[in-house]
């Protein structure tokens, strides 16, 4: 996963690094996915790029795919939907329409959160080997890992309506039976526990953070990094791009800003790669 502040030149690396794969991996399948809404991979691979798999002409095995969260979402709505309103109605006096705003992806990180499920559905069924994915802004990263937090306690919440649905049946009908809601909980579960386990894994997972020679972009990877410690998401290294080389006098005050910067961004994580870029 390559992600940090929007305009840093994620998208780039996260081609490069994909085009890389493809050249050094050629009997593997290569994916390279892109998650953020701006969906930029088109215009730097110079090709067209939907949410269909196309493989590069040059690189058979590298496949491109921007991934349409709203597609995604209303497929999970058409599959699921139903059921997830007879959950809500179980347990409360909500009525099914009141989930809208979840439809409308109306919850921060809810669009991510459809692409994680779509790329782990990928791996799960090999459709690829390995999977480059450039994510959204890094703000909108840590929307989606939090998000997964508040689906355990909304999973939670479900199950608990669907036992006092268990208890009146038992209660009233003197027996209980397995239904679609036990089998969704059962599923989303199980697909969300594997989602998490998979961005924790350090074997087959890591976030490169990329950034820019500039303090705004420093404080920024560097919150974005405390938040991947606190959630377990392993960290595959720090990307500084726009690095300044050739100079001038009138430069040096710039390039003693960027040395300090850079001695700063290796303090961030010693135990992983600085990579810098001109």
């Amino acid at each position: 996963m390559v992600s940090g502040k929007g305009g840093v030149g994620k998208t780039t690396l996260s081609c490069a690094i994909a085009r890389h794969w493809g050249k050094r991996f050629p009997d593997e399948r290569v994916l390279l996915i892109s998650t953020d809404p701006a969906h930029s991979l088109g215009d730097v691979l110079l090709t067209e790029v939907t949410d269909e798999a196309r493989s590069l002409p040059d690189l058979p095995n590298l496949q491109t795919r921007a991934l349409d969260a709203v597609a995604l979402l209303t497929e999970f709505k058409a599959r699921y939907g139903s059921v997830l309103e007879l959950l809500v109605e179980r347990g409360s006096f909500v009525q099914g329409a009141d989930l809208s705003p979840v439809w409308d992806l109306g919850f921060p990180g809810l669009d991510e959160l459809m692409s994680i499920l779509e790329i782990q559905r990928i791996l799960e069924d090999g459709d690829s080997d390995r999977i480059v994915v450039d994510m959204a802004p890094s703000g909108h990263t840590l929307n989606l890992f939090g998000l997964m937090d508040f689906l355990d306690q909304f999973l939670a919440a479900l199950s608990l309506f669907q036992e006092k649905h268990r208890v009146m049946q038992q209660t009233f009908a003197g027996a209980r039976t397995v239904d679609e809601a036990d089998d969704f909980l059962a599923e989303m579960q199980t697909r969300l526990a594997n989602g998490r386990a998979l961005l924790q894994d350090a074997i087959r997972t890591a976030c490169l953070a990329v950034a820019i020679p500039e303090p705004m972009s420093y404080l920024e990877t560097r919150r974005f990094l405390e938040a991947l410690d606190k959630l377990h998401i392993p960290i595959g290294g720090i990307v500084v791009n726009r690095i300044v080389a050739d100079s001038t006098p009138e430069d040096s005050a710039r390039l003693q800003e960027q040395a300090d910067l850079l001695e700063k961004f290796a303090a961030l994580h010693p135990a992983h790669p600085l990579l810098i870029l001109p």
